[in-house]
Parts: C-alpha cells; sequence; structure tokens
C-alpha cells in the first residue's frame, strides 16, 4: 500500500498536520484539503486511492463530498473513509442515512 495517494479532507489544522505525518511516514503520497469544495476542486484533476475525511466541514460536508464522489464516474471506485469523533447527537442520525456502498467505510471516535 506504501506509495499510493490519500487525500485527508478535514478543517483542523491540526488534524491534517497530524495526518500528513503519520501518513507520509509509512510512504503514503498526502493531499489535503480544508474543506468539501477545495476537495471536490481537487479531485477534477488527480483521482486518489483514498479519500479520509471528517464528516463535520464547513460549506459542504464530508457525507456529501463522498456522495458525490461515489456517484461520479471517474471517482467512483476510490476508497472512502470518514472519521468523526461525533461530538453532536445528530452525527449518529446522519451515519444512519449515508451511503452505504462498496468501498466506503464510516469510523467513530467516541
Amino acid at each position: 500500500m506504501a506509495g499510493e495517494s490519500i487525500l485527508v479532507v478535514d478543517d483542523e489544522p491540526v488534524s491534517l498536520k497530524l495526518a500528513n505525518i503519520l501518513l507520509r511516514k509509512e510512504g503514503f503520497r498526502i493531499y489535503t484539503a480544508q474543506n468539501g469544495e477545495d476537495a471536490e476542486s481537487m479531485l477534477r484533476s488527480f483521482v486518489p486511492d483514498v479519500i479520509l475525511t471528517d464528516i463535520k466541514l464547513p460549506g459542504m460536508d464530508g457525507l456529501e463530498l463522498i456522495r458525490r464522489v461515489k456517484q461520479a464516474p471517474r471517482t467512483r471506485a476510490v476508497t472512502a473513509i470518514m472519521l468523526t469523533a461525533l461530538a453532536a447527537r445528530g452525527d449518529r442520525q446522519q451515519l444512519k442515512h449515508a451511503p452505504r456502498k462498496k468501498r466506503a467505510a464510516y469510523v467513530c471516535l467516541a
């Protein structure tokens, strides 16, 4: 898996930096975006092997980003991983209605 590309989407600079450091150390090529719109724009010019995104993002949230990724023929096969601390009660409800597609995972830290 080393050498594969990962697009990390998070609005918290500390989270982006930590993911960048840890994943690069394991040999992954890391690209970062601070919101769903920037991530979607980046996906027009390249297709990563994996997208790791937070649910709570300013503007387009991570759930909508992954819906769009899975609907687009060019990015449909990208593995998507959603990571959240689920701080709000409504987050759990949102995950219940999240798209259940192949190559999509939801990781909840509580």
